[in-house]
């Protein structure tokens, strides 16, 4: 990955230039957002382990549709898109650069909390929705539970967006022991209130303080009122108790708005991509002032901290995912590649500032949070779990067991093409060990096969970029079986399915193995509006009992 290893010098040296021209000194680091902090419950856990005060405390913070291309350690293409903080904390901590998410929100944070494959849960196509009936499933311990039987305290802050139908799906049923935030994939980042695709004219409160919608939120930007709750979770924490905070902020995702003092901070003409930088930069003073409220609480010291996105950014919100090809919810490696590291003062000071280039998916986390840093125990999960604990790959620099990844495999999504040109390579299809209509995509070592159709496939420059326009420089794009080498091709430029038809093959039949032992996909179902209350006293609510 070189294109990567160009930007760190010159990363370093900006730096703190950077912090003095955006105004990100440590003084005044607190946002000035006024929230109500007595209703959240910091203290002592509900499950039955006990805390240990030697046990990490961990901070897993997550963005929400944020572009490849824009952090300050990737900004690449004339990108002027900087975020100093950010970049401190990557930069002394473990950066990764091979990691893999979900195509789209739900299915990432499904992933996360569970350690397990979308397709291995029937829910390859499920981007949960108000009204579907859906939510994380009921078969396993989640992680937050995992952690607060082993003592933990923890805290959920931000966009939940794992379902609500019913009153167990909500966050404070799931094993946090306090919620504040949104149940929905989205809202008003200033209302934080979610239009009805169902009901025309009704816009419905989303917000929630642990099980009980709230409007007392309502006129403050979503971003500062999760910042102030997280740092007010920190400064009230009990020492003696490890701590789980999971702050998912709703920036970068729609709807794009953002204070003016933060979208005026950047000379940038395209008012979209000026309120995009202004999201990012808030979400930069953010992750700044939880470590300050770390340290100043005395937990920093121990204390491991994850940033990561949710997915790749949305070109038509002129994100960038340069110099990957394609966007969120295409399992090109712009929608899937995430920013991604890990900052802790406990990592022997010759891993810090690592990069590291080994596999990591989304589903690892579980173990590797679970058992690597807490130092417990996964054996009484009733189901095998997909992830792997990769804490001494990150913390030691030591060989990553996993070796295969598989991206997505959606059998609902059977719209990729086969003409003549594909049965005079690769001969009838129904001899093909694996269907290649159907959408997926696998990794094995370097090598990615996608099948199926795919999203845009357009190598998004910033839109501030005097570099011009990108030629569609890769033969077959388009090709209902597509193979790259994605070490040395990261924007999957050219197709070298044709030239290497065992490894294809081989790869097919990986994805064969993975249908043959996944469930059939769960059916939507969209609740008649007239039986189903899904809103009461002007909010969304949990509506099957």
């Amino acid at each position: 990955m070189e294109f990567l290893r160009k930007r760190e010098a010159s990363s370093r040296t900006c730096l703190m230039v950077a912090l003095m021209i955006l105004g990100l000194s440590i003084q005044g680091m607190f946002v000035t957002a006024k929230v109500k902090s007595s209703r959240y419950q910091s203290g002592k856990s509900n499950g039955a382990g006990k805390g240990k005060a030697e046990r990490p405390h961990i901070v897993f913070i997550m963005a929400d549709d944020l572009g490849f291309n824009d952090v300050g350690w990737h900004a690449r293409g004339g990108s002027l898109i900087r975020t100093p903080y950010l970049e401190n904390l990557a930069y002394n901590g473990v950066r990764l650069e091979n990691y893999y998410v979900q195509p789209k929100c739900s299915p990432t944070r499904t992933s996360l909390m569970t350690g397990r494959y979308v397709t291995k849960m029937g829910m390859p196509h499920i981007n949960f929705s108000p009204a579907d009936g859906l939510c994380i499933p009921f078969d396993q311990k989640i992680l937050p539970e995992k952690l607060r039987d082993l003592g933990y305290a923890t805290h959920a802050v931000g966009k939940w967006h794992l379902g609500f139908a019913k009153k167990a799906c909500l966050p404070t049923n799931r094993g946090f022991d306090s919620f504040l935030g949104i149940l929905t994939g989205t809202a008003n980042h200033y209302t934080h209130r979610r239009r009805s695709k169902m009901v025309k004219g009704f816009d419905g409160n989303a917000f929630y303080e642990n099980d009980t919608s709230t409007s007392d939120y309502a006129g403050k930007f979503s971003g500062h009122v999760y910042a102030e709750r997280a740092r007010d979770i920190i400064m009230g924490h009990d020492k003696s108790q490890p701590l789980f905070l999971y702050a998912a902020f709703e920036m970068v995702h729609s709807p794009m708005t953002v204070p003016a003092s933060y979208r005026n901070r950047y000379d940038i003409k395209n008012p979209k991509r000026r309120i995009l930088a202004g999201q990012i930069g808030l979400l930069n003073e953010a992750v700044r002032n939880i470590t300050v409220a770390l340290k100043r609480r005395g937990l920093y010291k121990n204390s491991v901290i994850i940033f990561t996105s949710d997915n790749g950014g949305t070109l038509f919100q002129h994100s960038s995912n340069y110099p990957l090809r394609g966007q969120k919810a295409s399992l090109w490696e712009g929608g899937i590649r995430s920013v991604g590291f890990v900052h802790s003062p406990m990592f022997p000071p010759s891993n810090r500032g690592m990069v590291n280039r080994q596999l990591m998916h989304v589903t690892d986390w579980l173990p590797t949070l679970v058992e690597g840093v807490a130092g417990g125990n996964l054996s009484d999960l009733p189901i095998a779990l997909d992830g792997f604990n990769l804490w001494n790959s990150i913390k030691k620099n030591r060989k990553s067991p996993r070796k295969l990844l598989l991206h997505n495999l959606d059998p609902t999504a059977t719209r990729g093409k086969w003409d003549d040109n594909d049965e005079a390579t690769w001969g009838r299809r129904e001899d093909l060990p694996f269907n290649p209509r159907i959408q997926a995509a696998i990794r094995m070592g370097e090598w990615k096969l996608l099948t199926g159709t795919q999203d845009l496939p357009y190598i998004g420059l910033p839109v501030e970029s005097d570099e011009g326009p990108l030629p569609l420089d890769e033969r077959d794009w388009d090709r209902a079986i597509r193979l790259y080498r994605v070490g040395s091709d990261p924007g999957e430029r050219k197709n070298v399915a044709a030239d290497n038809k065992e490894k294809v093959l081989k790869m097919l039949r990986k994805l064969r193995h993975f249908q043959e032992s996944s469930p059939e996909p769960i059916k939507r179902e969209v609740f008649d509006i007239k039986k189903t209350s899904y809103f009461v006293n002007d909010s969304w609510v949990p509506y099957l009992y």
